[in-house]
């Protein structure tokens, strides 16, 4: 894999959230790993797919949170 790299902004507008939320989490040291390079804040691609592959292997392991077949037969409910 090539050494790809990308900013906080457009890290940011990846997973859509702010650019404090990517600076609250570097100072709590919890998200992707990160290079500051000249002052500036740098994600490496790989890392950044790393971190999703692992949030999404702890995500596909927890409880859904509504039963589908709940979810439509309460929907049926409704329009009755």
């Amino acid at each position: 894999m090539t050494g790809i790299c990308i900013s906080q902004n457009e890290l940011a507008q990846r997973w859509q959230i702010s650019q404090t939320t990517l600076e609250r989490w570097r100072a709590k040291r919890i998200g992707p790993s990160f290079l500051k390079l000249g002052g500036q804040v740098r994600y490496r691609l790989m890392d950044i797919i790393a971190f999703e592959d692992q949030t999404l292997q702890v995500m596909a392991h927890q409880k859904p949170v509504l039963d589908c077949s709940k979810q439509q037969t309460r929907q049926h409910h409704r329009t009755l």
